[in-house]
């Protein structure tokens, strides 16, 4: 079992928190775009002479695009907020990597790890599905197995990038 546990650095932290805002933002930019076109569909044709009512069905699928958007995009953001966007302690075992918040636990399969970023300090885990769950493993905090073991799991998927600049 490798196991990464304890306080994390202030980059880390940086980095968690520019990539739970740009999902957050490009939610919002999506529900707004999303709102924008189904009032345009609702006023244009009480504003307008010119303009013709659109059919039934456009105005249906618009308002049940915005129902969907919240579902799937909306309350997984909010459900996600376990007080904190950093996991308390990230454990690879019986071939899933495991990030755990307190009590509770998001798991994905090693096979289903689409990349790992190596940021030289610490590794974050990409899935092959968006992610509302943070795998951020900061290579000082290896408490159970070695840097070694976990790169030779993920052979051929690591990445090698900077966060300075992003």
């Amino acid at each position: 079992m490798i196991e990464f546990k304890g306080e994390h650095t202030q980059a880390v932290k940086n980095f968690v928190t520019r990539i739970r805002t740009a999902r957050i933002k490009a939610n919002a930019l999506f529900g707004v775009l999303l709102l924008g076109f189904v009032v345009m569909e609702l006023v244009f044709p009480r504003l307008f002479t010119w303009y013709k009512q659109p059919p039934m069905p456009l105005i249906i699928g618009s308002a049940f695009a915005a129902i969907l958007w919240f579902a799937f995009f909306v309350l997984p953001l909010k459900k996600q907020s376990h007080g904190n966007d950093l996991p308390d302690r990230v454990s690879v075992e019986d071939g899933a990597v495991c990030s755990y918040y307190g009590k509770q636990c998001e798991r994905v399969a090693v096979s289903a790890v689409l990349k790992v970023v190596d940021f030289g300090e610490f590794y974050y885990v990409c899935r092959d599905k968006a992610d509302f769950a943070f795998f951020v493993c900061q290579k000082n905090l290896i408490s159970g197995g070695t840097i070694e073991e976990f790169e030779a799991l993920f052979e051929g998927k690591i990445v090698r990038e900077t966060t300075e600049g992003k």
